[in-house]
C-alpha cells in the first residue's frame, strides 16, 4: 500500500525491476515494510533497503535531473553490530561515484533523517543507482527523482 504524507506526495514501494539487469526501480519502500520520509525535519517512519551491493532502475526521458536520498541508520546498538563505522557504502549513479565513504550514523545518529541530493544527467532512458558496501551492508531509506528545474529535489 502507498503511503500519502501530509503535503500529498504519494510514497510507492520498492517493485522488482521487470527487465534484465535486475535491481530495483522507484525506491522509497524499506525492505522492513515500511516507508521514510522526513517532515518538518524529522523522520516519520523508518526502514531501509540495504545489501551488500544493489541497484535501482528508474526509467525517465533523457534530460537532466536532481536526484534525493534519504538515509536512516536502522542498527545504532553496538550490541548488535550499529554504530559509527559499521556501515560504510558509496553511492554511483550512472556508473560515476556520487556519493563515497558514506557512514550515516556518524554524520545524523540513530533514527533521523540524512538527505543527500545530486545532479544527474540521463542520456539513455535510465537512471541508474548502484549502493555498494565498502564496510557492513549499502542501505537506503528514500529515493526521490526530479527534473533538474523541479524545486521539490531541493539542492
Amino acid at each position: 500500500k502507498d503511503l500519502l504524507d501530509p503535503a500529498g506526495v504519494r510514497w510507492s514501494r520498492d517493485i522488482a525491476y521487470v527487465s534484465a539487469p535486475p535491481g530495483y526501480r522507484f525506491a522509497r519502500y524499506g525492505a522492513n515494510g515500511g516507508f521514510t520520509k522526513t517532515w518538518s525535519g524529522a523522520a516519520v517512519a523508518g526502514s531501509a533497503r540495504y545489501g551488500t551491493r544493489f541497484q535501482y532502475l528508474i526509467d525517465l526521458p533523457p534530460g537532466k535531473y536532481r536526484v534525493r536520498l534519504s538515509f536512516v541508520e536502522t542498527w545504532p546498538d553496538r550490541k548488535y553490530r550499529g554504530g559509527t563505522g559499521w556501515r560504510i557504502f558509496d553511492v554511483l549513479a550512472q556508473g560515476v561515484p556520487a556519493i563515497s565513504w558514506l557512514d550515516v550514523f556518524s554524520q545524523a545518529g540513530e533514527g533521523v533523517a540524512l538527505e543527500r541530493s545530486f545532479p544527474v544527467n540521463v542520456v539513455n532512458g535510465q537512471l541508474i543507482l548502484d549502493f555498494i558496501a565498502k564496510v557492513g551492508n549499502a542501505m537506503v531509506s528514500s529515493v526521490v527523482v526530479c527534473p533538474e528545474s523541479h524545486g521539490q529535489c531541493g539542492h
